[in-house]
Protein backbone atom coordinates (compact mmCIF):
# COMPACT_ATOMS: atom_id res chain seq x y z
CA UNK A 1 0.00 0.00 0.00
CA UNK A 2 1.33 3.45 -0.93
CA UNK A 3 0.10 6.42 1.07
CA UNK A 4 1.13 10.00 1.73
CA UNK A 5 2.67 10.37 5.15
CA UNK A 6 0.69 11.95 7.97
CA UNK A 7 2.10 15.15 9.54
CA UNK A 8 5.69 14.99 10.74
CA UNK A 9 6.46 12.92 13.81
CA UNK A 10 9.05 15.40 15.12
CA UNK A 11 10.02 19.05 14.69
CA UNK A 12 13.16 17.99 12.80
CA UNK A 13 11.22 15.85 10.35
CA UNK A 14 8.74 18.67 9.79
CA UNK A 15 11.51 21.17 9.12
CA UNK A 16 13.55 18.84 6.92
CA UNK A 17 10.87 17.01 4.94
CA UNK A 18 7.60 18.88 5.45
CA UNK A 19 7.48 20.44 1.98
CA UNK A 20 8.51 17.24 0.20
CA UNK A 21 5.38 15.16 0.95
CA UNK A 22 6.99 11.87 1.99
CA UNK A 23 5.15 8.67 1.17
CA UNK A 24 5.12 5.33 2.97
CA UNK A 25 4.88 1.94 1.33
CA UNK A 26 3.81 -0.91 3.59
CA UNK A 27 3.69 -4.62 3.03
CA UNK A 28 1.05 -6.69 4.84
CA UNK A 29 0.34 -10.37 4.30
CA UNK A 30 -3.25 -11.07 3.27
CA UNK A 31 -5.59 -10.81 6.20
CA UNK A 32 -2.93 -9.32 8.48
CA UNK A 33 -3.44 -6.05 10.30
CA UNK A 34 0.19 -5.30 11.07
CA UNK A 35 2.75 -4.52 8.38
CA UNK A 36 5.76 -6.81 8.12
CA UNK A 37 7.79 -4.24 6.17
CA UNK A 38 7.71 -0.56 5.32
CA UNK A 39 9.73 2.08 3.52
CA UNK A 40 9.47 5.82 3.22
CA UNK A 41 10.31 7.91 0.16
CA UNK A 42 10.45 11.55 -0.87
CA UNK A 43 10.79 13.52 -4.08
CA UNK A 44 14.40 14.73 -4.31
CA UNK A 45 13.95 16.47 -7.66
CA UNK A 46 14.12 19.87 -5.95
CA UNK A 47 17.84 19.40 -5.45
CA UNK A 48 18.46 19.98 -9.15
CA UNK A 49 21.30 17.61 -9.89
CA UNK A 50 23.22 18.49 -13.05
CA UNK A 51 21.58 15.72 -15.09
CA UNK A 52 18.06 17.08 -14.43
CA UNK A 53 16.52 13.63 -13.93
CA UNK A 54 13.68 13.32 -11.39
CA UNK A 55 14.88 11.50 -8.25
CA UNK A 56 13.14 9.60 -5.49
CA UNK A 57 14.95 9.14 -2.18
CA UNK A 58 14.11 5.96 -0.27
CA UNK A 59 14.76 5.80 3.47
CA UNK A 60 13.61 4.05 6.64
CA UNK A 61 13.42 0.64 4.96
CA UNK A 62 12.41 -1.70 7.77
CA UNK A 63 11.36 -5.33 8.05
CA UNK A 64 9.96 -6.66 11.31
CA UNK A 65 12.74 -8.77 12.89
CA UNK A 66 10.44 -11.81 13.09
CA UNK A 67 9.99 -11.67 9.30
CA UNK A 68 13.53 -11.04 8.06
CA UNK A 69 15.26 -13.30 5.54
CA UNK A 70 11.92 -14.21 3.91
CA UNK A 71 12.09 -11.95 0.84
CA UNK A 72 9.84 -9.20 2.20
CA UNK A 73 12.43 -6.43 1.73
CA UNK A 74 12.97 -7.45 -1.91
CA UNK A 75 9.21 -7.47 -2.56
CA UNK A 76 8.75 -4.15 -0.75
CA UNK A 77 11.50 -2.46 -2.73
CA UNK A 78 10.07 -3.90 -5.93
CA UNK A 79 6.80 -2.15 -5.11
CA UNK A 80 8.63 1.10 -4.31
CA UNK A 81 10.51 0.90 -7.63
CA UNK A 82 7.30 0.15 -9.56
CA UNK A 83 5.54 3.12 -7.96
CA UNK A 84 8.57 5.34 -8.67
CA UNK A 85 8.48 4.38 -12.35
CA UNK A 86 4.71 4.96 -12.50
CA UNK A 87 5.21 8.44 -10.98
CA UNK A 88 7.88 9.38 -13.54
CA UNK A 89 11.05 9.08 -11.48
CA UNK A 90 14.10 7.98 -13.45
CA UNK A 91 16.55 7.70 -10.52
CA UNK A 92 15.99 6.09 -7.12
CA UNK A 93 18.53 6.66 -4.37
CA UNK A 94 19.05 4.96 -1.01
CA UNK A 95 21.56 5.44 1.77
CA UNK A 96 22.91 2.60 3.84
CA UNK A 97 25.56 2.28 6.51
CA UNK A 98 28.78 0.73 5.21
CA UNK A 99 28.62 -2.10 7.77
CA UNK A 100 25.02 -3.13 6.98
CA UNK A 101 25.98 -6.11 4.87
CA UNK A 102 22.46 -7.54 4.41
CA UNK A 103 21.18 -4.19 3.09
CA UNK A 104 24.21 -3.71 0.85
CA UNK A 105 23.71 -7.17 -0.63
CA UNK A 106 19.99 -6.51 -1.17
CA UNK A 107 20.53 -3.19 -2.95
CA UNK A 108 23.31 -4.61 -5.11
CA UNK A 109 21.09 -7.57 -6.06
CA UNK A 110 18.48 -5.04 -7.23
CA UNK A 111 21.11 -3.36 -9.46
CA UNK A 112 21.67 -0.30 -7.27
CA UNK A 113 25.20 1.01 -7.77
CA UNK A 114 27.30 2.76 -5.14
CA UNK A 115 27.94 6.35 -6.25
CA UNK A 116 29.55 8.01 -3.24
CA UNK A 117 30.55 7.58 0.38
CA UNK A 118 30.11 10.12 3.12
CA UNK A 119 30.76 10.60 6.80
CA UNK A 120 27.78 10.83 9.12
CA UNK A 121 28.08 12.54 12.49
CA UNK A 122 25.70 11.71 15.34
CA UNK A 123 25.40 12.89 18.87
CA UNK A 124 25.65 10.08 21.41
CA UNK A 125 22.02 10.69 22.41
CA UNK A 126 19.00 12.13 20.59
CA UNK A 127 18.98 15.93 20.74
CA UNK A 128 15.99 16.36 23.07
CA UNK A 129 17.57 14.02 25.66
CA UNK A 130 20.78 16.09 25.69
CA UNK A 131 18.94 19.32 26.46
CA UNK A 132 17.39 18.10 29.71
CA UNK A 133 18.81 19.67 32.90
Amino acid sequence: MHEEEPPAASWWEGAALGDFHPTRTTLRPRGAVAAVASARAWDMSWFGRADGRPRLGVYAVEVDPAHRRKGYARHLLGEVLRAARDRGFSVVEVQVMADNEPALALYQSLDFEPVEQSTVFRLPAPFPDRSKP
